[in-house]
């Protein structure tokens, strides 16, 4: 069920929930979630949907931040979060987990998992051959929260 937000956006949420959400005044900041409140206090409606307490992370598991239906929100770790994210919008090489190396100009492929950075490959031809390196060991190291950016 989409719902208009007083900016005139949408947002998305599952029927069950509408009671949850009424009786507030709804927008779409600037990071693109639908909250209410003021600048003393601010609530997420993804977060009033979970009803997640302060310390719980709750993650867009699509990437949608207006899409609040319980199939694309869940709680989970501040790492199952970060590895959720999409392809940072730095990056030069187009593809997530790939870089280019300066002094060879081939291709490398990274992860970080565990608390670790793991080099998959240096030396590559393509970043098309790196960026499927990186798929393979994100959804073997992700796992459900991988994302491919």
């Amino acid at each position: 069920m989409l719902i208009q937000a007083l900016n005139g956006e949408f947002i998305e949420i599952d029927v069950d929930d509408i009671e949850a959400v009424s009786g507030f005044n709804w927008r779409i900041n600037n990071h693109g979630y639908a909250v209410y409140g003021d600048s003393g206090r601010t609530f997420l409606m993804h977060r009033v949907i979970l009803a997640a307490s302060g310390t719980q992370v709750v993650d867009h598991s699509s990437g949608v931040r207006s899409d609040n239906r319980r199939s694309n929100i869940r709680i989970c770790t501040h790492t199952q979060n970060m590895q959720n994210r999409k392809r940072a919008s730095h990056n030069r090489s187009g593809y997530k987990g790939v870089y280019r190396r300066r002094d060879t100009g081939k291709w490398c492929a990274e992860i970080s998992a565990n608390g670790r950075r793991y080099r998959l490959a240096r030396g590559l031809a393509t970043p098309e051959e790196a960026y499927e390196l990186y798929c393979l060991a994100a959804d073997l190291l992700h796992g459900r929260y991988s994302n491919h950016g």
